[in-house]
């Protein structure tokens, strides 16, 4: 091992894990320098997640490392940075900022603009044939770039960020929100830092460290933020009341709590005032901008804002009726009136929502739904959609034609060379209940003017994972809005069944005691008290009749998932080969995963993270199984293989660090997914979590069988608790009553002018 004694000068080409990258050597004069060997550099902790294509000066300890690729012995530089800095602290800020601002330079060229140390100057000098002589630079771009360079204040605000020692990653966020005045603002507020993930201890340390005086009125709103944040994250709630802010902050400090923190807050801008409480300004800014987009929809007149929008003013009810007449005769049986009305009412409003439960036939209503539009319209383009991967196959499945989800959608749309949406679209999101704050405002910032929306999904299921509530507020809200409530299939009169929409109405029903063994138990059985021998026992028995499933409120505990996939991969075998890898600096090692467990062959897997990519395509919560593990690896990067969703995938570094053990997945994954065996846990150690909501969804999830493993106590009261939707406090639903009525909503019509 050798210690280097000068700096050397590295641009970040690829992130590995465990904080390594893998590096380019820079020339004074901005070139690559030519290496025998590859250079990986693994970065102090504290410098966070660092971008592709930044400059750094690094000091430290380098070695050797070897492995086999192939029968063939690679080496590898590693160099154990002491220390890091940027050459200039904005450069991967400004490569960042440059291909996402100056239309027709993407990454790669930005990336090669930074590398010359005289961009700065050529830039500030307007000399455009030095910018020219960039490869992919040509006139019309050089001049885009002369026009649109930022101020010195982004220099100066990473110099602040360096000497703070806070994440360099934070500079390009706030120069977009305050530009050159970034460091006046954060001085004079610094819990404006809040609002960009730092934590308000780390604040309080900026505070003092920059040894600044500040206002007990600043203090107070400062910790109104902070408490706002911290219980719309435990909660996902995006209001918090009066009684809890004052709660909450005094329990910071005696002396904060003395001020009222709600008013300071608002007056120094860290929160809005709404009807029942307060907001952060991102959750009261995303808010409105969904109730905008869906009023704007919702007073859109028919036929307007797109030319293939004209079918929309020919709508009259007999038309409708007419429409859904024709296409009931291409069914085996007969539309409910209950049915019947919600298609009628689903293609007349521009924004609907239907809710329903299990067996009301909310697939069948879909299929009618757009049978109806595709007999009446020309041009709309129909783009069904959800949150999780494993919902949006079995859409896709459900209703013959291709289903996506949201993040999909959004990602095949934003960034520089994506296509714009249709200008006519119709937007149907399954499983809606399950959509968050944030996946729903990113979603409506893309849509054309006429947008269509048809929300489907259950108003008795979890609400979203992420904060805000979307479906859920749309209910008793001047939306057109449909429950559905008759049971159309004799097959859902199962036990299963019954039990499912006992709970759905806050009915409790303790099924039937399980038996020694699976096959001799009810099909809706109950292991109480829990036992993780019988649980075992039947979690063996069930590989025979079907794809099974455990479930858990939570993931710590000893009825966490964590223990549980432990304990159910030992149970497989875990003299099972290893998955390995290739790690930079041990070689071929077995990979471990983010809670510190193996993958073994066979193991089932779940994704845990969306990728999106023509080589690599899978969505958070995708489950699959190992089908093979490679003893060295592959030519293609891989390190084995994986069936994901019924294709046969290549597990490559990328894939690897997505995945954790799938035997238990939290009720939360499973939403949108079925299996024909669940295994659900109600257990004490969760009991803070536990409602009506968590054993309704896990009930919802089997197509044959259900086994609650559960104390019977736990699981009374967690029926009797409610769904815990009903406790997030949101202010979407104020918001559209204070814009729209249900006398103002357009329905289609046949007058349009």
């Amino acid at each position: 091992m050798t210690t280097a004694r000068l700096y050397t000068l590295v641009q970040i080409a690829k992130q590995r894990s465990g904080g390594y990258y893998f590096v380019h050597l820079i020339n004074s004069d901005g070139t690559l320098k030519k290496r025998r060997r590859s250079l990986i550099v693994q970065f102090p902790s504290h410098l966070g997640s660092l971008p592709i294509g930044s400059l750094w000066k690094v000091r430290g300890q380098q070695s050797v490392s070897q492995f086999m690729v192939n029968s063939f012995l690679v080496y590898e530089d590693v160099l154990s940075a002491t220390h890091a800095a940027m050459v200039q602290p904005a450069k991967h800020t400004l490569s960042r900022w440059i291909s996402l601002n100056v239309d027709g330079v993407g990454e790669v060229i930005a990336n090669r603009l930074i590398r010359n140390r005289s961009l700065e100057k050529w830039v500030r000098n307007a000399d455009i044939d030095a910018l020219c002589s960039v490869p992919g630079m040509n006139t019309k771009l050089a001049k885009r770039l002369i026009e649109q360079w930022p101020e010195e204040g982004l220099y100066e605000t990473m110099d602040w960020l360096d000497a703070l020692n806070l994440s360099p990653s934070l500079g390009f966020k706030l120069v977009n929100l305050f530009e050159d005045k970034t460091v006046d603002r954060l001085t004079d507020n610094p819990f404006l830092l809040l609002g960009l993930g730092i934590t308000y201890k780390r604040v309080l340390e900026v505070i003092d460290q920059l040894k600044l005086n500040l206002s007990e009125e600043l203090l107070a709103a400062g910790a109104a933020m902070h408490v706002a944040i911290k219980r719309s994250n435990s909660t996902g709630s995006t209001v918090i009341t009066d009684s809890e802010l004052r709660e909450g902050v005094s329990k910071l400090s005696d002396t904060i709590g003395a001020t009222d923190p709600g008013k300071s807050a608002v007056k120094q801008g860290l929160l809005v005032r709404v009807e029942g409480g307060y907001q952060v300004w991102g959750a009261a800014l995303m808010e409105a901008a969904v109730t905008q987009k869906l009023v704007e929809c919702l007073n859109r007149s028919p036929g307007a804002g797109a030319l293939l929008a004209s079918w929309e003013c020919k709508i009259s009810e007999p038309v409708l009726q007419q429409a859904l007449s024709e296409y009931e005769k291409t069914l085996p049986f007969t539309l409910s009136d209950e049915q019947r009305q919600a298609v009628l009412g689903a293609v007349s409003a521009p924004v609907v929502g239907i809710s329903g439960g299990a067996g009301t036939g909310k697939t069948t209503i879909l299929r009618a739904i757009i049978g109806v539009y595709n007999s009446l319209s020309e041009g709309l383009v129909c783009l069904p959609v959800a949150l999780s991967g494993r919902a949006a196959q079995r859409m896709a499945e459900s209703i013959g034609m291709p289903a996506q989800t949201i993040a999909k959608l959004i990602s095949d749309h934003i960034g520089e060379g994506k296509p714009r949406f249709p200008e006519h679209v119709l937007i149907i999101i399954d499983e809606a209940s399950m959509v968050d704050l944030l996946s729903m405002h990113q979603l409506v910032g893309l849509l054309p003017e006429a947008t269509r929306f048809l929300f489907l999904g259950d108003s008795a299921q979890l609400p979203p994972v992420g904060s805000g509530l979307i479906f859920h507020a749309l209910y008793d809200s001047p939306v057109p809005f449909f429950d559905l409530s008759q049971v159309k299939r004799q097959s859902e009169q199962s036990p299963i069944h019954q039990f499912a929409t006992a709970v759905r109405e806050g009915e409790v029903i303790i099924p039937e005691m399980a038996s020694q063994a699976l096959a001799e138990s009810p099909e809706c059985s109950i292991i109480s008290p829990p036992s993780l021998d019988l649980l075992t026992r039947f979690w063996r028995d069930a590989e025979a009749e079907g794809d099974r499933i455990i479930l858990s409120p939570r993931r710590s505990g000893d009825w966490g998932v964590t223990r549980l996939n432990g304990h159910f991969q030992e149970v497989a075998g875990y003299s099972r080969e290893d998955l390995y890898y290739l790690d930079p600096t041990k070689g071929w090692i077995p990979w471990i995963t983010r809670h510190n467990q193996r993958i073994k062959l066979g193991d089932p897997i779940l994704v845990t993270e969306n990728i999106y990519g023509d080589e690599l395509d899978v969505r958070n919560g995708d489950l699959g199984t190992v089908t093979e593990v490679f003893p060295a690896i592959s030519p293609e990067g891989w390190y084995g293989k994986a069936v994901i969703n019924g294709q046969t995938k290549g597990i490559s570094q990328d894939l690897l660090e997505v995945l954790d053990l799938g035997y238990a997945i939290t009720i939360h994954k499973s939403q949108g997914s079925q299996w024909h065996t669940v295994f659900s846990l109600v257990h004490r150690d969760a009991k803070h979590m536990l409602d009506r909501s968590l054993v309704y969804t896990a009930a919802t999830r089997p197509t044959d069988r259900l086994v609650l493993v559960a104390d019977t106590l736990c699981l009374e009261w967690a029926i009797k608790a409610g769904n815990s939707a009903n406790r997030r406090r949101v202010d979407i639903r104020n918001k559209l009553a204070g814009l729209l009525t249900t006398d103002s909503i357009n329905v289609s019509q046949d007058n349009c002018g």
